[in-house]
């Protein structure tokens, strides 16, 4: 790979996605590369049957302020849904909303990670086996 980049960020999950995007906000140009057939890391989805079935994370939860402002920007353009606001706890079965909201995708969690990859340079099926500092570089 001897393309000029500023960045090369090894893993295409949700944190080297968030990172590629604020990079080449920012100017940067921003390979990613993963292992993975897809990228989305732990938010992968199988399909079976004509049936989606998510095996990483199944939702996310926003919390930070300004993570709630990234995923208010991906409810535009994304297929998001908000699952459910809390869960109940065995010492309270009946109050479970925290206010803070879970959110899910219809078509499985990957469909958002190969959505929020389509402006990215995404290598998938590379295996990194060495990194090397060259000077000027």
């Amino acid at each position: 790979m001897t393309d000029p980049l500023d960045v090369l960020i090894i893993g295409a999950g949700l944190a080297g996605i968030l990172a590629a995007h604020t990079l080449a906000e920012s100017g940067k140009t921003v390979r990613l590369l993963d292992k993975g057939r897809h990228p989305g890391g732990r938010m992968a989805t199988r399909s079976r049957d004509g049936a989606n079935f998510d095996y990483g994370a199944q939702f996310f939860t926003t919390r930070d302020p300004a993570f709630v402002a990234v995923v208010e920007n991906w409810e535009q353009n994304c297929d998001l849904d908000i699952w459910c606001h809390g869960f109940p706890t065995p010492t309270d079965a009946t109050n479970y909303e925290d206010g803070h909201p879970r959110y899910a995708v219809f078509e499985g969690m990957a469909q958002l990670m190969e959505e929020l990859c389509n402006l990215l340079d995404v290598r998938t099926s590379a295996r990194v086996v060495r990194l090397a500092h060259e000077p000027n570089r």
